[in-house]
């Protein structure tokens, strides 16, 4: 017997999900993404729209996760659980399981863990991490954690923005959470230091912890407006960080939004071409689903002019590599197995290593996107995930 034979196909049946369109354009934290100054290598950080708009429509995924990606996601949440009952355990816990809507987005988000400082009464929003490799940990040790997390922090911060708010949003989840049985098993509040909380600007904590080696790092963030332009920037530990603005983070759910609009627009007019109208407000669910369900299926037959441009290359030309590596903006170890190889160089005959950017490789739609972007790959599209694993370089 292979004992994880049998639990990796228990926790990949419980990590995947199962596709379905939206009937309105919601968003999520995870897709938060902003528009970059430095523009040299990226234009974004953050997720794809493309990736984001066929999440929304429903489209099947080209991969679902597999056993290593879902035991990352299951340590991950147990390190995000470990956190909060230690806060508890050290008196500073305020409120974790915190749930909220954002009108403005169309979202819903989860406060993980909101702690005090009991010596300033300073509230922070936790966002705790886990992370394992020698890249990130020299990364942190530099004092940089991940843009993408900092944009999900900021994200947080401008919907509410202070002690007064944060305490206001608990209380109504709070409210919430008496009619909601499994919203109220969750949410966890700790009155005594949600009273203590200062009414005055909120901040968040980005925490990493090391799942390999149990080394952690914190970063204190913050959001800063800029007197001379009035936008607004992120701050890390007190220092501002002018490569993003938090404008951007919402203009881009506004842009991602619109494609969907656009796309089921068309889908509604084809199907009052076809006689199929919109059931009324007051119809049965099942007759609504089954409307919606006809929606999804034109939206998802739509031809590619109605997707979102894709935003991240799986594979970067060599110029660009070249390039790359000449700003410092690709690691010496990955350029050189890529030069060896590309040399003929590697007395071992393979194919030339795969540069480009990761979230190209750990998109659930890569495939697809990866057919319609670079037609001269649209051979290997179905092979991508066995390309990569059989020694592809990613950035």
């Amino acid at each position: 017997m292979r004992l994880f034979s049998y639990l990796d196909r228990a926790l990949v049946a419980a990590e995947s999900r199962k596709e379905y369109t939206v009937r309105e354009p919601r968003v999520w934290p995870s897709e938060a993404s902003a528009e970059l100054f430095d523009k040299r290598k990226n234009a974004i950080t953050g997720k794809c729209h493309r990736s984001s708009f066929f999440r929304m429509i429903g489209k099947p995924l080209d991969r679902q996760v597999d056993a290593i990606g879902a035991r990352k996601f299951r340590l991950g949440r147990a390190c995000e659980e470990d956190i909060v009952g230690l806060c508890i355990a050290a008196d500073i816990h305020v409120a974790s399981g915190v749930k909220c809507f954002s009108t403005d987005l169309c979202m819903s988000y989860e406060l993980d863990d909101v702690v005090i400082d009991p010596e300033t009464l300073q509230a922070f929003i936790v966002e705790a991490k886990s992370y394992a490799g020698f890249y990130k940990a020299s990364e942190l040790k530099k004092g940089k954690p991940a843009i993408a997390n900092v944009v999900q922090a900021m994200l947080y911060l401008n919907e509410i923005k202070t002690g007064a708010d944060l305490k206001s949003a608990i209380r109504e989840c709070q409210a919430k959470a008496e009619l909601d049985p499994r919203r109220k098993e969750r949410l966890k509040v700790t009155v005594e230091n949600l009273a203590k909380i200062l009414d005055g600007p909120l901040q968040a904590k980005l925490a990493y912890e090391d799942r390999a080696e149990g080394e952690t790092f914190e970063f204190d963030i913050s959001l800063w407006e800029d007197p001379f332009d009035g936008l607004h920037y992120p701050a890390v530990d007190g220092v501002p960080w002018k490569i993003f603005t938090v404008e951007s983070v919402y203009e881009r759910y506004r842009i991602l939004q619109s494609y969907w609009w656009e796309a089921r627009t068309e889908a509604i007019r084809q199907l009052e071409e076809a006689d199929i109208d919109q059931p009324p407000v007051e119809a049965p669910d099942d007759a609504q689903k089954k409307y919606e369900d006809l929606v999804g299926e034109v939206v998802r037959a739509l031809p590619a002019s109605y997707w979102p441009p894709a935003e991240f290359e799986w594979k970067y030309d060599h110029a660009k590599i070249q390039y790359l590596f000449g700003e410092d903006l690709l690691s010496k170890t990955v350029y050189n197995e890529y030069l060896m190889v590309f040399q003929g160089r590697n007395r071992k005959a393979r194919p030339l290593p795969v540069v480009g950017d990761w979230q190209c490789r750990y998109c659930s739609y890569g495939p697809t996107c990866m057919a319609q972007s670079n037609p001269q790959y649209a051979a290997l599209a179905q092979d991508l995930v066995s390309l990569e694993t059989e020694g592809d370089v990613a950035a």
